[in-house]
């Protein structure tokens, strides 16, 4: 009897799970159409076909699981449950969490309108990309000549390349800002992670859009999101649908996961960037008119390092990959370094990151190309920051120092008959020199002369020279919470720095100076402190003379971001 019972349950239990199976994965068809209907830009047969069978399988596999349960439970307290009241329960999931998937809705990931709406013009398109997290020295034409990076090699030779660029911050948000706005940290109000950029000061995609651009940007990293960055503004089209690499684009946009998107650590934090090109192209499908400005940022070089097994390999460092988290990065910067086996994994890992955005930029030039947007189009790839492998102690991370594996960014300038072929610029320039020459590039309207940056068209057209200059910057990681609370003296712990082509001073949180050759000392690894040199006392009183002026007291940033932004953050490896 006994027996029977139990054969009768699981018998009964199979039947509750195939038909949520089959029930649900009826419920994925419907929401993966209805995405697809909504979502404004056209995708590839299998790009839908991969979606179909995503919602299918995560609507059944839900229903399966929540049905049985449900069903299983009312069997056994209601022996007179009738079999024409099963379907009732499946439908009661399915209401609840289609209610609780739109009561969680946010503001959509994309947004305003699709199309173009201005008529073709003379003016050249220009597409901007960002590689987060991409050291220079790990690039062959800075001088690796074991990088793989064959496309970005030879991209660099079909225009001009910038020996020395370095960056305002070395953190993600507060650098693409800079990138923006021509305008140093202290001038532009973003100085931490998902510190938004102050209102009052215009970005490159809203001069371009005053100028008949159609602007579209792609983004693959939580800290550039609408919402904690800002800088969606003036973009006609803002892609940031972020996703777990191995999922579909679309998949958290069902009313199943939707719940989860804003829970702090739950949300997704990036994206892999095919899939952000992916965005990019299929957006410039729906593109009749020019001109069109197109910002795309690939996140993948940023650790936690995790390239497909393909460029880890081509290394040649290690033959097993050795996963490390956030975690055990922090622990690696509390004094517990990694052994050489694990430094040797890290660092393929990186380089393999590194050579899979390469193939990502000649995927996307490619399609830019077969698309006739590449005609007279200016191509600018830089960086936000780079990122320290070891210097110093400092292992996987880059917000917390001033040393060049940090400071230091990627910057190629590519316009036919504009820019010379094979052309090096060596002089310093910094990341918000780019946003003013993008402008001067495309021969827009009068650029402002209150932005830190400076319009060097000319003089990367080989028309004109400019003289040798400094940059100024400063961290922005280890204090992040408690910089956030006025007053602000928190604020005042951020390192700053002077830096030259030849020379760097940084001020460290003692009020100390240290000060560097980096002719005789490119590593940073013999630092003079409070040295009374004439050239070491000029670059320390400019530095501190130009902090009194920018940086005035009680300027601190906005209030700490919510919660769920902090644990975001957390996830991220940001805030230890």
């Amino acid at each position: 009897m006994k027996r029977l019972l139990k054969h009768a349950v699981i018998k009964k239990t199979l039947i509750f799970f195939s038909v949520g199976m089959i029930l649900g994965f009826l419920r994925g068809i419907i929401e993966a159409a209805l995405l697809i209907r909504h979502y404004p830009l056209s995708m590839s047969g299998s790009c839908k076909a991969e979606l179909y069978i995503s919602c299918g399988i995560l609507y059944g596999i839900v229903l399966a699981i929540s049905g049985t349960i449900l069903l299983s439970l009312i069997s056994i307290c209601s022996s007179k449950f009738s079999r024409i009241y099963y379907p009732l329960g499946y439908l009661i999931i399915i209401i609840c969490l289609d209610t609780l998937g739109w009561r969680s809705a946010s503001v959509d990931d994309w947004r305003r309108s699709l199309s173009a709406t201005s008529t073709v013009s003379d003016k050249a398109n220009c597409l901007l990309i960002s590689i987060d997290t991409c050291r220079v020295d790990r690039l062959p034409m800075y001088g690796n000549y074991e990088g793989n990076t064959p496309f970005l090699s030879a991209l660099s030779r079909r225009g001009c390349l910038s020996s020395q660029t370095v960056t305002s911050i070395p953190v993600t948000t507060p650098a693409h800002v800079s990138l923006f706005t021509g305008l140093v940290p202290p001038k532009h109000g973003s100085r931490f992670n998902a510190v938004p950029v102050e209102a009052s000061h215009i970005t490159l995609p809203q001069k371009l859009t005053d100028e008949g651009y159609y602007t579209g940007g792609f983004i693959s990293a939580f800290p550039l999101t609408a919402d904690v960055s800002g800088l969606h503004s003036g973009f006609s089209y803002y892609d940031q649908l972020l996703t777990p690499r191995y999922l579909h684009p679309l998949i958290y946009r069902t009313s199943v996961l939707r719940i989860f998107s804003g829970i702090g650590a739950l949300r997704p934090a990036e994206r892999s960037g095919w899939r952000t090109v992916e965005s990019a192209v299929n957006w410039w499908r729906n593109q009749s008119g020019k001109p069109v400005f197109t910002f795309v940022h690939l996140y993948d070089p940023h650790a936690p390092y995790e390239p497909e097994t393909l460029y880890y390999r081509m290394s040649g460092r290690s033959d097993k990959q050795t996963e490390i988290s956030v975690y055990d990065i922090v622990r690696f910067n509390e004094g517990k370094p990694p052994s050489k086996a694990i430094l040797d994994s890290a660092l393929a890992a990186y380089d393999g990151e590194i050579a899979s955005v390469d193939r990502m930029i000649e995927k996307l030039l490619r399609s830019y190309d077969a698309l006739g947007l590449m005609d007279d189009s200016l191509v600018i790839v830089t960086g936000d920051h780079g990122e320290s492998l070891g210097e110093h102690n400092y292992y996987f991370s880059h917000g917390d120092h001033l040393y060049d594996a940090s400071l230091r960014i990627p910057f190629i300038t590519v316009l036919p008959h504009k820019v010379p072929e094979r052309s090096v610029l060596t002089e310093q320039i910094t990341i918000c020199d780019i946003m003013p020459t993008i402008l001067g590039l495309l021969n827009t309207a009068s650029i402002e002369t209150s932005l830190d940056g400076r319009d060097l068209s000319e003089f990367i057209m080989g028309q004109s020279h400019f003289t040798k200059t400094w940059a100024y910057g400063e961290t922005g990681a280890g204090i992040y919470t408690q910089a956030h609370i006025p007053p602000d003296s928190n604020i005042r712990k951020k390192m700053r720095s002077l830096r030259t082509p030849h020379e760097k001073v940084i001020l460290n949180t003692q009020g100390n100076h240290i000060y560097y050759n980096l002719d005789e000392d490119p590593g940073e690894n013999n630092p003079i402190h409070n040295d009374n040199s004439l050239k070491s006392t000029e670059l320390s009183r400019m530095l501190e003379q130009y902090i009194r002026k920018v940086d005035p007291p009680n300027r601190h940033p906005p209030r700490l971001p919510e919660l769920d932004t902090l644990e975001q953050l957390h996830s991220l490896g940001y805030i230890n």
